[in-house]
């Protein structure tokens, strides 16, 4: 209870007054904005990040806590830390991050002959959405994300959630995609595990950000 009572306590400070409410507001918007804005900054051959994409967050010492994926990437992702439509910010703050991994598994499935090949006889069959899904599906797999082991329950409880047995539409069919997820797995190995150059890395099929960077800039600059 210590750590939740300075916890508190610091929130306290920053909402004494409404000056103080509304300089702690802007300092969080300021970080929050930061950041979904650099999810989506255009990159070597990326003018516009939209479409399909699969992205994952991760925890400092704890390792995986959400995996998602949109088919909607520049409303998705620049949300993400904002929190106004996605509700893992209302629970675990984005000042709390340690990466975000994203893919943008189209564009980095057509850099590789036989995955783009895969992926084109895939989709003979499921559109973007429902790929999405099953890659999702595979990821919740073998990430196995805290966020995702378990659900709330309407008696105010929790209920365990294993991904193995899950019976949801990309669950059902994600042995389809055994053609291509050999590919992503190993663009989100790279993404998940490499150290951090700075704000951003960014390798052959997405990129990792890094928000201890963004938070420390924004933070310093506040001071």
């Amino acid at each position: 209870m210590e750590g939740l009572n300075e916890w508190l306590g610091a929130l306290r400070s920053f909402t004494r007054t409404p000056e103080a409410a509304r300089a702690f507001q802007d300092l969080r918007f300021r970080f929050a904005h930061t950041l979904g804005n650099e999810l989506i900054r255009p990159r070597d051959g990326i003018t516009h990040v939209r479409g399909p994409v699969l992205y994952g967050i991760y925890l400092d010492r704890i390792g995986p806590l959400y995996v998602g994926q949109t088919t909607e990437a520049e409303r998705r992702l620049r949300d993400l830390p904002i929190g106004e439509s996605h509700h893992l910010a209302n629970t675990f703050p984005p000042e709390v991050w340690d990466r975000i991994v994203v893919i943008p598994w189209k564009r980095a499935l057509s850099t590789n002959p036989q995955a783009s090949q895969a992926l084109a006889r895939i989709s003979l069959q499921h559109d973007d959405r429902l790929i999405g899904l099953e890659l999702e599906h595979l990821l919740h797999r073998h990430e196995t994300p805290l966020f995702s082991l378990r659900r709330k329950t309407t008696q105010g409880g929790w209920r365990p959630v294993d991904p193995a047995r899950s019976k949801s539409a990309g669950a059902l069919i994600a042995s389809s995609l055994q053609p291509i997820w050999g590919y992503i797995q190993s663009e989100w190995k790279t993404l998940a595990t490499v150290s951090s150059p700075g704000v951003t890395y960014v390798g052959t099929g997405g990129w990792a950000v890094f928000p201890p960077v963004i938070r420390r800039q924004v933070f310093e600059t506040s001071a």
